[in-house]
């Protein structure tokens, strides 16, 4: 049973039936109009496209006039020297800057693809999950799990934005905020990255379109940075400890090299940091991150190593050198600039 009182495969058949019901009355349909299906399948995608593209370009040119963060001087050095103050107003500037960016309705906006448009879904559970620790962004935190819980509950889980189907990368970390600020998650949503465990034991990016179903492509594969958060995401809600143990084992046999490979980055950095958020990082992936301090420069790759780093060491002459780096590359107004970008995700 997934959560005491529930009975989610329940729930997820009766869900199923009832799409099931309204698509036979299409096939049926469907059937009568032939050929004619197929063309309006074709241009249904890209009108859709064009009316995201055009909206959430029109919705990030009006946030942006209207929202014009206060300008900070500049750090006096590329590399400054790291003490407490310098840390606190490098938070106080980046804060503020979050607080400028997060929209009305408590979503922030990522990059901005030709296809499929704009992410949304996975930039507010991101921020919402890194930035929890932080207490001049608890307010930006819960506006950012309200947004997570109303999408949630429409869509039945989140994805890149709502042109592409949900992943479990992006409902994983939604969940785990949603727990954190005690709003109930989605039933179907929590089902469905639970069922979407590959016999291996590892969790995919999307699950196959039907349990059981041979992989279609490289997503539906099980990958490691996203059974890692899956894995944290069932520890802290407190089920299915099964899947978990069986998740665990399968991360066990990843670990050839000490590093876990990451599915959407281009660096196996980004696992090192999951990895030490998760609760699941060892002496060796301390030991990697720590190594690899003076050879990253870019965000936010960075950053992640540096946190994976200090849960292995206090700040050492390394790892100062380092912070001393990231505080050096904060811009006006407050901001770090990423100089790497996740892969593009399948459309719907």
């Amino acid at each position: 049973m997934l959560l005491p009182g529930h009975q989610p495969q329940i729930l997820w058949k009766q869900h199923c039936a009832g799409l099931g019901s309204a698509g036979e009355d299409r096939s049926i349909a469907n059937a009568h109009r032939g050929g004619s299906v197929i063309q309006w399948r074709r241009w249904v995608f890209p009108v859709r496209l064009a009316t995201r593209m055009a909206r959430d370009l029109a919705a990030e040119t009006v946030f942006r006039a209207k929202h014009q963060p206060a300008r900070f001087p500049q750090p006096d050095s590329k590399t400054p020297t790291v003490t407490v103050d310098a840390v606190s107003r490098a938070i106080g500037h980046g804060a503020a800057f979050i607080h400028h960016s997060q929209h009305t309705d408590g979503s922030f906006r990522g990059w901005f693809l030709p296809q499929p448009g704009a992410a949304i879904s996975w930039p507010t559970a991101h921020a919402a999950l890194v930035l929890d620790d932080v207490p001049e962004l608890e307010s930006v935190c819960h506006a950012a799990a309200m947004y997570l819980h109303a999408a949630g509950l429409q869509h039945q889980g989140w994805g890149y934005n709502d042109l592409v189907r949900n992943d479990l990368d992006t409902t994983a970390q939604a969940l785990i905020v949603l727990h954190r600020h005690g709003l109930s998650p989605p039933l179907l949503a929590l089902w469905m990255v639970v069922q979407a465990q590959a016999p291996s034991g590892g969790f995919p990016t999307f699950a196959p379109s039907a349990p059981g179903q041979t992989p279609r492509n490289s997503s539906e594969l099980p990958h490691a940075d996203v059974t890692l958060l899956v894995v944290h995401m069932l520890q802290r809600l407190g089920v299915q400890a099964d899947a978990r143990e069986r998740a665990l084992a399968w991360l066990a046999t990843q670990e050839a090299t000490g590093t876990l490979p990451a599915f959407w980055w281009s660096s196996p950095v980004y696992s090192l940091w999951a990895q030490t958020f998760a609760g699941l990082a060892t002496e060796m992936t301390w030991r990697i991150a720590h190594a690899l301090l003076d050879h990253l420069s870019t965000q936010p790759y960075l950053a992640m190593v540096l946190r994976a780093a200090l849960g292995y060491k206090h700040l050492d002459g390394a790892s100062a050198a380092a912070t001393s780096r990231l505080l050096g590359q904060q811009r006006l107004p407050g901001h770090h600039q990423a100089l790497c970008m996740p892969g593009v995700p399948r459309r719907r």
